[in-house]
C-alpha cells in the first residue's frame, strides 16, 4: 500500500494527497518504522477482542486522534487499509458536512433481518435513512467529522462483539456495522462513491459506472482451478 501511495504521489505532484501515516497498535515499534511513517498506539486490554483483530481498530483511531491528529495539517483524512493499492490520486470528495465512503453490499441497515439489531444501538433514534452501507475505509472525512464518530464507533464495536445476537448477525463486519452505526449516532452522513476501490475478481475492469476507479481492493481471493478458470471462493487442488 505505501508503495502504491508513494508510486502514485510521485507520478502526480499537484494531486491533493497529502502525508502518510500507518496507524500501528501492537504498543510497540516494529521493523518497517524507519521505512513507513507510523506512530504506535495502545493494543485493548488483553482478552478483549475475543481473537477478532479488528475491534483494536476503532480504540486505534481513538489514540491517534487524541495524541496526533491535531499535529498534521490536513483537514481531511482518507482512511486505508493495507490491501488497498492505489491507482490514482483520489481528489478531495468530503466536504465539511458530508464525509465520502464506499458502499459495501453486505452492510444493509434497511435489511429486515438487520433492521432490529441496528435499531437496539440506535440511542438517539436516528432516521433509518442516516444509516449508510459502509465500514470505516475508505473513507474521507474531516478530522471534525471523525472525531465525532471515532469515540462512539470504539464505544460500539466493543459492545456489539460481546452481544450474541449482534455477533452472531453481524461476525467479522461487526465492526464495519459499529461505524455505521455511530456515525447516525454522530449525526455524520455520506455520499457514497462506487468507484473508490475495485473488488476483484467481481470487478473486471479499471472503471466503475464509467468512472475511473481510485484503488484496487484485495479483499476476496482470486483462485483458479488447473485450467486457469477463475473459482472466486473456491481453492484449487494445489490448496
Amino acid at each position: 500500500m505505501y508503495f502504491y501511495y508513494k508510486k502514485v504521489k510521485a507520478e502526480n505532484p499537484n494531486s491533493g494527497f497529502g502525508g502518510f501515516t500507518r496507524i500501528l497498535h501492537s504498543g510497540r515499534e516494529d521493523n518497517l518504522m524507519h521505512e513507513i511513517p507510523t506512530v504506535v498506539v495502545d493494543p485493548l486490554p488483553p482478552g478483549t477482542d475475543e481473537g477478532y483483530v479488528v475491534l483494536h481498530r476503532p480504540y486505534a483511531f481513538k489514540q491517534w486522534l487524541e495524541r496526533y491528529a491535531d499535529g498534521i495539517e490536513e483537514e481531511f483524512v482518507l482512511m486505508s487499509e493495507p490491501d488497498h493499492l492505489y491507482l490514482r490520486p483520489m481528489p478531495l470528495l468530503a466536504t465539511p458536512l458530508k464525509a465520502a465512503a464506499f458502499p459495501f453490499f453486505y452492510i444493509n441497515p434497511m435489511d429486515p433481518k438487520y433492521t432490529p439489531i441496528v435499531q437496539r444501538f440506535n440511542k438517539v433514534k436516528a432516521p433509518m435513512s442516516m444509516f449508510a452501507p459502509i465500514g470505516n475505509s475508505p473513507v474521507m472525512i474531516s478530522k471534525t467529522s471523525l472525531k465525532k464518530v471515532v469515540p462512539l464507533w470504539h464505544e460500539l464495536a466493543v459492545t456489539m462483539k460481546k452481544d450474541p445476537q449482534a455477533n452472531a448477525a453481524f461476525g467479522w463486519v461487526v465492526e464495519m456495522w459499529a461505524y455505521s452505526i455511530a456515525s447516525a449516532q454522530a449525526g455524520v452522513t455520506y455520499q457514497l462513491f462506487p468507484e473508490m476501490a475495485l473488488q476483484p475478481p467481481w470487478d473486471t475492469e479499471f472503471k466503475l459506472g464509467g468512472m475511473d476507479a481510485y484503488m484496487i481492493h484485495y479483499t476476496y481471493g482470486d483462485d483458479f482451478d488447473d485450467s486457469g478458470r477463475v473459482t472466486p471462493g473456491k481453492g484449487g487442488s494445489w490448496h
